[in-house]
This record gives structure tokens, sequence and C-alpha cells, in this order.
């Protein structure tokens, strides 16, 4: 539905070019002053994103405003638009409020129509409505990444167990002596046992151990060796 005064689109569209370049220079500067002067300035898509934005929906907005009002078409051009100021520093009042901005350009040059007040209104309404919903998506993105970062704080999450205190070399030492033989084999010889013994006492000497401990003492070592030999040989027993 088209606002029903021919001559008033026509004074419109003849202005339009003005009439937009005024309120994006308006909506520019609700930004600081060097941020507003790069805004209007930089040409670089890439570098200038927001600058981007703003002149290409601003023409898409006024030329629903003064036309058919498409809901879908104005969506499109509000969320380019919305979406970017809802991450920025702006209150939701601030971050919607570029959309009144053209009434006051429009109210300095004559009265402005009932039914494009109107519109005015009902396009910052769905402007607000579109703030919401990424604010809105904003918190859950933002409370799924603090309760993943929490699950990985958490003493569940941690990995081991209280035996990995242990020595790594000791507990291979000792995992490989209580290993369950096949049926059938035989156990260690004697001198398979004074080599393992070797080797653990040999692996207790070069474990690395916490600064100012003491190293083992030689009664260690043999209680070691003692141990793996008794361990060894219960591995024959039925």
């Amino acid at each position: 539905m088209k606002v029903e005064d021919p001559p008033l689109l026509e004074a419109l569209a003849c202005r339009k070019e003005a009439i937009v370049g005024e309120w994006r220079a308006r909506a520019l500067r609700t930004y600081p002053d060097h941020t507003a002067r790069f805004l209007r300035e930089e040409p670089d898509p890439f570098r200038n994103p927001v600058g981007q934005a703003f002149k290409q929906e601003l023409p898409v907005l006024f030329e629903e405003l003064t036309g058919s009002m498409e809901t879908g078409r104005i969506r499109r051009a509000l969320d380019g638009l919305v979406r970017i100021r809802a991450v920025q520093d702006f209150t939701p009042s601030q971050a919607v409020g570029f959309v009144f901005l053209l009434k006051e350009i429009l109210r300095e040059q004559g009265p402005v129509p009932p039914e494009l007040d109107a519109r005015i209104d009902r396009l910052a309404l769905a402007a607000f409505d579109l703030y919401a919903e990424c604010r809105e998506k904003i918190a859950e993105i933002r409370t799924a990444e603090a309760r993943r970062l929490a699950g990985l704080a958490s003493p569940a999450a941690a990995v081991g167990s209280p035996t990995t205190d242990r020595p790594l070399a000791s507990v291979a030492a000792l995992d490989a002596e209580t290993e369950p033989r096949p049926e059938g084999a035989a156990a260690p010889s004697g001198g398979a046992h004074q080599d393992r013994a070797a080797t653990v006492r040999e692996r207790s000497t070069t474990e690395p151990r916490p600064e100012g401990t003491a190293a083992p003492s030689g009664g260690a070592h043999q209680d070691r060796a003692a141990t793996v030999r008794e361990r060894s040989m219960r591995g024959n027993c039925p």
C-alpha cells in the first residue's frame, strides 16, 4: 500500500538522494567523531562494512517507506544495519534510533503526512524486534561458551587419576611384572628375575624426582627388586 499523496511522493522521489544522504550522515554521527569520519570517508567495503551497510540499506528503506512496504525487503535491509549495531556499544534506543532521524529530516522540510509518519514508527518497531532477537542470540552464545569453559575447568574433566602421580617409568615397570601370562606360559627364569630387578633399579635411579627430594637408598632398591621377583613368582602359582 502506497502513501496516497502523489504530489508528496513525487516531491520525495525528486529529493530522494539528498534526503537519504542526510539520513546516512546523521546516522553515522551517532558514532564517535573519529569513527564517524572513517565510516564516511573509507570507500573500501571490506575495511568499512558498517559504512557500506548504511550506504546500501538506507535507500532501500526509503523506497519501501514511500512505496509498497514489502515486509521481506524491509526486514533484510534492517537486518543488515541492526545486526551490526546490536554488537556495538549502543543502548537499545540508540541502536534503533537511526530510524527516527528520518522524521527529523522530513519535518525540517515541511509537514509529514500521518501515513508516512506511522510507517516510520512501524519501521522503528521492526528494527527493535530485530535488535531483541540479535541480543537474545548473543546471550545464548555467551551462555554456551561459559558452560563449555566451566566444563573444561571442572575436576571431572581432569585427565588421569591419583595413580598418575607415580613416575611413569615405575608404573610401566610394575605393570610389566603383573601382566597376565597366557595359560601354560612359563614364569621368567631366575636370570630373567635378576635382569628385571636390575632394570627396575636402573629406572628408579633415573626417574625425575621433585626438587629437594632425596634419591632412594640402597635398601629401597633392594626392596623394590624383591617386590618384582615376588610378583613374578606369584604369576606362576595356580
